[in-house]
């Protein structure tokens, strides 16, 4: 069965499978395009909201906290990123559970703004990759299940831990933090209205 909401783009439409798949059809004809297995051939494994594309690039996250970028037209894989956790240190400073991440699964859909991709693991880490460099700009030691949102020169993200926080686009500042939960129980999702509010 399919499982997340595809997406139309590049006369395309993507879709995940529950056989971990990921699939293109042609808009115009509904025929199978190109079909991609992600596991278990390479070891991954796909979730199934973290699934975004642009002109270009068909961008999916993995079960073992890895963004694939594949090429729209044929389903190959053009380039690969691994989100790694956060340090003891890090994990401190942002009052995470000390250890090795339990979760560390891309499950929410990356934000692309510009041609800069903003997207975390589940539990430990948000950053700001550029697709031009095939580079970190920024990194944030938090993670998210929640969507990032963009607001102006900010990205806000719901935490793991219960947070909403407004970091600088540019350079992953922290502008504000404010928590929502008091039993560190993670945000699940992320809206901003008309009327700017959070």
């Amino acid at each position: 069965k399919f499982v997340g909401t595809p997406i139309i783009q590049n006369g395309f439409i993507y879709v995940f499978s529950a056989n971990e798949y990921i699939q293109a059809f042609n808009w115009e004809t509904g025929k199978l395009s190109w079909a991609l297995r992600l596991a278990p051939d390479v070891n991954l494994r796909l979730s199934s909201n973290a699934l975004i594309t642009t002109a270009s690039e068909v961008i999916v996250g993995t079960n073992l906290g890895a963004v694939l970028i594949l090429n729209p037209i044929n389903g190959s894989i053009a380039w690969s990123w691994q989100i790694h956790e956060a340090s003891d240190s890090q994990r401190e400073l942002t009052q995470l559970p000390a250890g090795p991440d339990k979760f560390n699964s891309i499950v929410a859909t990356p934000l692309v703004i510009e041609r800069n991709l903003i997207v975390s693991n589940s539990e430990s880490m948000t950053q700001n990759i550029s697709l031009e460099t095939k580079s970190a700009v920024w990194s944030y030691p938090i993670g998210s299940v929640a969507q990032p949102k963009s607001y102006k020169n900010a990205v806000i993200i719901g935490s793991s831990n219960g947070k909403i926080i407004s970091l600088n686009k540019e350079t992953g500042e922290v502008l504000w933090a404010t928590n929502l939960t008091l039993d560190l129980s993670p945000i699940m999702s992320v809206f901003i209205t008309k009327s700017n509010v959070i």
